[in-house]
């Protein structure tokens, strides 16, 4: 996805996502929306953990590159 849409994109679409599961568990009337929020919400966080070094590596001055992606983990 972040080929085709950019990274900073699919970044800002993995946040709504999350922010989304995160209202819709809170706000949950049954067990199984909570569970489905749950999950959209897990799907969301990996997809921005895949991507958020890739692009702090992209705008990052070169000299302090390395630094600012080690931070990450």
């Amino acid at each position: 996805m972040s080929d085709r849409f950019g990274r900073k994109t699919v970044l800002l679409l993995t946040s709504l996502v999350f922010l989304a599961s995160a209202l819709t568990a809170a706000l949950s009337a049954s067990f199984t929306v909570f569970v489905a929020a749950r999950i959209c919400g897990g799907l969301a966080v990996g997809a921005r953990f895949s991507r958020h070094r890739s692009y702090i590596a992209e705008i990052a001055p070169a000299r302090t590159r390395g630094s600012l992606v080690s931070l990450i983990n």
